[in-house]
């Protein structure tokens, strides 16, 4: 019975690394936040990572085989990898304060059109300046003709259709 018990137990020590080999992802959110987990997750893009084990039987040691430990090259890559999550985010940040610009005016430049749609809508006198610097009235042709040129811009560049 006690070889049998030595048996399992050595059986199952064996078995240990086997077990703790497990599978890890890693993948940034939309804050450009980088995480790492066992699962990956639902719909975000994850990348499967190569996650090399031993098990105390191999015996490595320091400085021996392939991945021999350097400490200076561990510290540039800790560096360069510092460095690429720091120019990732830089990137994210620019790249949501351009879009934030260009959202600020579109929104300013359909706000004028709105605003310039509404006059012509509630029949404000329609005027403009010859080359002499008189005020001149426009003719309904001409007033409606605008008013047709506005819609146009507001459908093209508001995506709103009829802004009333």
């Amino acid at each position: 019975m006690k070889q049998f018990l030595v048996s399992s137990l050595l059986l199952l020590w064996a078995m240990v690394p086997l077990a703790v080999q497990a599978e890890v992802y890693r993948w940034v959110d939309e804050d450009g936040v980088t995480h790492f987990g066992d699962k990956a997750p639902q719909g975000q893009k994850a990348k499967k990572l190569n996650v090399q084990t031993t098990s105390p039987s191999q015996g490595t040691t320091v400085g021996s085989g392939r991945h021999a430990y350097d400490p200076q090259k561990l510290k540039e890559n800790e560096q360069r990898f510092l460095e690429s999550v720091a120019a990732e985010r830089r990137a994210k940040e620019r790249h949501k304060a351009e879009q934030a610009r260009q959202q600020a005016e579109r929104e300013k430049r359909c706000t004028a059109l709105h605003n310039r749609l509404l006059n012509y809508r509630e029949g404000f006198a329609m005027v403009r300046r010859n080359q002499e610097g008189e005020i001149e009235y426009l003719s309904d042709a001409e007033i409606k003709a605008r008013h047709a040129q506005l819609e146009a811009e507001w459908q093209k560049q508001c995506e709103g259709g009829t802004s009333s």
